[in-house]
């Protein structure tokens, strides 16, 4: 059978031949021919737009699901980029985190840069509580921040990455 067009929509596809329209496996009769050929692609279409985008690819899913080209051919289609899997603590930049022991009043020991408590030691001398927002003047102590609660200069085989990713929260 010579086919001239095929109109795909997922879930349903018309074929139009010379002399007869297929819809799926039925024969389409003459008199309805005329109007199906004009109306048809409006109709299809407006069916699917009664579905939210997430229905329709919902149920093209689940009609691929076991048919691998075709389901290969879907997952290569579907954006990219969004996060499967995130620890909310470790999507939070580091400089961000100094920012808000900053804002919050906290202190930083400056041995194990774990946050601690107010009261604050001055930021005018070197002292081993100061406030986070010594930090912003304090070159060495920001850093020393950076580098303990993000995997910014760390080095393999002082501790494993799981650990010390983990060890800063």
């Amino acid at each position: 059978m010579l086919y001239l067009r095929q109109i795909t929509i997922p879930f349903l596809t018309a074929k139009f031949d010379l002399g007869r329209i297929r819809l799926g496996g039925l024969i389409v009769p003459p008199t309805v021919r005329g109007v199906l050929r004009y109306c048809l692609p409006f109709l299809l279409i407006g069916l699917a737009a009664g579905q939210s985008a997430e229905q329709r690819t919902s149920r093209y899913l689940e009609s691929v699901r076991r048919q691998p080209p075709l389901l290969l051919a879907l997952v290569r289609d579907l954006p990219k980029g969004g996060d499967l899997h995130n620890h909310l603590d470790g999507a939070i930049y580091a400089e961000d985190l100094v920012d808000f022991a900053a804002d919050g009043g906290l202190c930083v020991d400056r041995t194990s840069s774990r946050l601690l408590a107010p009261p604050c030691d001055s930021c005018e001398s070197y002292t081993a509580k100061p406030a986070a927002r010594c930090s912003y003047g304090d070159h060495v102590l920001y850093n020393q921040m950076i580098d303990a609660w993000s995997m910014r200069n760390w080095r393999p085989g002082d501790e494993s990455g799981h650990d010390h990713f983990f060890a800063a929260f």
